[in-house]
């Protein structure tokens, strides 16, 4: 037995390697949890799927790397750990291999929005990864297991978690707001004509510049407005330091729709000073009001076919 195998197969190195490995994916969760609302816009943007699904998906891959985690701390089915953590990089690499070719640079959401990481960054991480779970393979740990039941409630716990501590809003059973959702009976109008809203369909967004939920309305809308070819028809109108302007523009990675910037009053008369509110209107008359939560791809696509 030669001099690295030696110490591979020391207890205190095997079980170093699985409590880094395991570190590693609980850390991964933790930090796309902190920004669940922004993994699951990240895999919406894929356009692979609606985004009612995108929510629960982005939750359910928190909730099992938690579960992978745990795993590997808990010493437990190490053979199936060991497959399934492999099998699920190398699911992951082959994705960051196709966004790699496709010249994709922006944030993959390894580590949500706290680190982050191009597809070329994330794929190294991976393979480095890789490379320790083989070293665990011919490792030794210490004898410290936990009871076998436990661990599966516990994991039974870890994959439920994300959907307890940020439910998908197609979960949340709450009633309707009448104020959010009540329709003005009146056509809108602003002060500035140069932005047209009150000819033929438009969806009209009202947004501060310096709002989380607004950014995150405006990627959602140029994801929605890219599947339906509708970007001509959509409209911002914003309010507050227009100095914020560009960096709301790139932290939405928005298409560079139309829009305008008018005083907070004028918005307020208009949205109740809720924001974003956004209004799909016929020749200026309201159809139908929405916000970021209750928004669904089915009324951009049920207002631009009538």
């Amino acid at each position: 037995m030669n001099k690295s195998s030696k110490v591979l197969k020391h207890p205190v190195i095997g079980s170093l390697l699985q409590a880094i490995i395991g570190c590693f994916f609980v850390f991964s969760a933790v930090t796309k949890l902190q920004s669940a609302d922004w993994f699951e816009l990240y895999i919406y943007s894929l356009e692979y799927f609606p985004f009612d699904f995108s929510s629960v998906l982005s939750r359910f891959i928190i909730g099992f790397e938690l579960l992978v985690g745990m795993l590997w701390l808990s010493l437990h089915f190490k053979r199936l750990t060991y497959r399934l953590t492999l099998i699920t990089l190398l699911v992951f690499s082959i994705y960051l291999i196709v966004e790699i070719l496709g010249g994709q640079t922006e944030n993959c959401f390894c580590f949500g929005t706290y680190l982050p990481l191009t597809p070329k960054e994330s794929l190294f991480k991976n393979l480095l990864l890789i490379v320790l779970i083989v070293a665990s393979r011919w490792g030794r740990t210490f004898s410290y297991r936990l009871n076998p039941k436990l661990s599966l409630l516990l994991g039974m716990a870890l994959i439920v978690t994300p959907f307890i501590i940020s439910p998908p809003d197609i979960f949340l059973l709450t009633g309707k707001d009448t104020k959010q959702t009540a329709l003005p009976d009146e056509k809108i109008s602003l002060s500035d004509s140069t932005l047209s809203i009150n000819t033929g369909k438009k969806v009209v967004a009202f947004y501060s510049t310096n709002c989380k939920f607004c950014v995150m309305s405006a990627q959602r809308i140029s994801i929605i407005a890219k599947q339906l070819d509708i970007a001509d028809d959509i409209r911002f109108v914003f309010w507050g330091d227009a100095n914020y302007l560009d960096s709301f523009w790139e932290k939405s990675n928005a298409l560079p729709f139309e829009h305008v910037v008018l005083p907070f009053a004028e918005l307020e008369k208009i949205t109740g000073g809720r924001f974003p509110t956004i209004y799909f209107l016929q020749d200026g008359i309201p159809w139908h009001k929405t916000n970021y939560r209750d928004m669904e791809e089915r009324h951009f696509a049920e207002f631009f076919a009538l």
